[in-house]
């Protein structure tokens, strides 16, 4: 699976708290930030939608709900 999150801004926004990273911590966030997106495009196609924008980000979060109201007008 290709990395999608940069390590190096990781570590650096962990540090900005104060916590330290291990090497299987960052392999882990790389792993359910690919499935959450993955998720998403899902959804989007759940949804119907054939390209993502602002205005249909909330489809690909789960929030069918605005969607729904889009739809009804």
């Amino acid at each position: 699976m290709k990395k999608i999150l940069i390590q190096k801004n990781l570590k650096s926004i962990f540090k900005d708290y104060g916590i330290q990273m291990s090497k299987d911590v960052i392999d882990l966030l790389n792993t359910d930030i690919h499935r959450q997106i993955v998720r998403m495009a899902i959804r989007c196609e759940k949804g119907n939608v054939k390209r993502i924008t602002q205005e249909t980000y909330h489809i690909a979060l789960g929030s069918m709900s605005e969607y729904a109201k889009w739809a009804n007008s």
